[in-house]
């Protein structure tokens, strides 16, 4: 075997990071197709796959590149910004990830001063205002009145009240408005979410969905499912208590929650350190573990231990990487040093085997896999992760170089989905530093 064959990756390998660097600069300088293929009906104003995510790409840049070509990204983030606030009264209303909160997260991204974008920002946070308020009104409604089973769209980083909150977090210091009694409000909405429902007879957690992952009924489901991933699980809702516990904004029965919801989590564990993601109400109601055992039990014959399923991705959605960079915050926050390993060593045993890698996309792909491994190896300094990011660096650039299909992940624009976020994931790697803009707080990882 030759040297070259037998070697580990090389964190500092400045070939692999030179490619990177070029990769970045190819994928942000690719021409637009004129088709207007790249924004699909109802999805120009998206941080998944529309104007806003673009935004942040050229923000990012704008800031980072080399100065002769600074100035040309700043000028393309804006005008990827003017695009999106055109369409601002037409867009679906959803959660950060659709609708004016995208537009609000990208040009709060893209300042280069306090003021910047402030009147479009001004009209964005009385928008994020009310959404808030009549997301949790609703909440807050069928809490009172004892009804179990709540939405995923209602709780969950993509769609409802944990990714708006991250919004509000960031939005902070910063909105004459004061967005700080929404965030409040969010936060003690979690907080009620992290306490025990009574649901068909039995007691679940109160963040239990009687709906599928898929956001509606599934036969499948026929009692509904316990979410336990970073984009649409407790996972979400764990990093934005310990992000707000960490900003000092903290209410009654906040560290109880974060603890509620990371033990939960941690119960989701599997010795090969995947982590569950979807549970179904029977399953999570009879006491099994993460495994298919029964723990509490003296004698493991005490019933059938048929194994519940584990997460379908190793990613940022669903999986490993999103929970234990969920858990690393919520250690920070609590002063737990023991999740803070459970976190590292479990990202480590699962990215021998990633499970359904299936592009090379932030969402459920190689450049999620890279960015959130490289951030978990700079918070924690843990030297293991930091060479699997080297070596994840090395998988997603040889993918790119593949030449995929013209309607595959690098061929289309978005931040979770597509160029953007692959070249902001490389980027961020090829630096060895977080992102000048702050934007992967939208994956609530920091």
């Amino acid at each position: 075997m030759t040297a070259s064959a037998a070697a580990p990756a090389d964190p500092g390998d400045r070939t692999t990071r030179e490619r990177a660097r070029r990769a970045v600069y190819e994928l942000a300088d690719a021409p637009e197709p004129g088709d207007g293929s790249r924004y699909p009906p109802g999805r120009a104003l998206s941080l998944a796959d529309g104007h806003p995510g673009l935004a942040l790409l050229f923000a990012e840049l704008s800031h980072t590149a080399p100065p002769d070509r600074r100035e040309r990204y700043r000028a393309a983030a804006h005008a990827h910004l003017a695009a999106a606030a055109a369409q601002v009264h037409t867009a679906p209303t959803d959660g950060l990830f659709q609708g004016p909160p995208a537009l609000a997260f990208a040009a709060h991204a893209a300042r280069h001063a306090p003021d910047d974008y402030a009147r479009l920002l001004h009209r964005l946070d009385d928008f994020l205002a009310r959404r808030v308020h009549t997301l949790l009104t609703d909440e807050n409604a069928r809490l009172d009145a004892g009804r179990p089973g709540t939405r995923i769209a209602a709780y969950d980083v993509v769609s409802g009240a944990t990714g708006l909150g991250r919004l509000l977090l960031a939005r902070h210091p910063s909105a004459p408005h004061g967005p700080e009694a929404g965030l409040r409000a969010t936060v003690r909405y979690l907080i009620r979410l992290s306490g025990p429902v009574r649901a068909h007879g039995r007691t679940v957690p109160g963040w239990w969905t009687p709906d599928g992952p898929s956001i509606r009924p599934e036969p499948a489901l026929p009692r509904g499912h316990l979410n336990f991933g970073l984009a649409h699980g407790i996972a979400g809702p764990l990093a934005l208590l310990a992000l707000t516990r960490r900003a000092g904004l903290t209410e009654p029965g906040h560290d109880a929650a974060v603890t509620t919801f990371a033990e939960a989590l941690a119960h989701q564990r599997r010795a090969d350190g995947q982590w569950a993601g979807v549970v179904p109400f029977d399953d999570y109601a009879d006491g099994r573990d993460a495994d298919g055992r029964y723990p509490d039990h003296p004698h493991p014959d005490d019933g059938p231990a048929s194994p519940r399923p584990v997460a379908a991705r190793t990613a940022w959605c669903y999986g490993t990487p999103g929970a234990a960079c969920a858990l690393h915050l919520a250690a920070e926050a609590l002063g737990r040093p023991d999740w803070s390993r459970t976190a590292v060593a479990d990202l480590t045993t699962a990215l021998e085997a990633p499970r359904g890698v299936t592009d090379a996309g932030l969402c459920h792909g190689w450049a999620g896999l890279l960015h959130l491994t490289a951030h978990l190896a700079r918070c924690s300094g843990d030297p293991h992760l930091t060479a699997r990011a080297a070596e994840l660096a090395g998988r997603l650039l040889d993918a790119l170089a593949l030449s995929p299909q013209p309607r595959s992940v690098a061929h289309r624009t978005g931040l979770l989905d597509g160029a953007a976020g692959i070249a902001l994931a490389l980027h961020s790697w090829a630096a060895d530093a977080p992102p000048a803009t702050a934007w992967d707080a939208a994956l609530l990882i920091r």
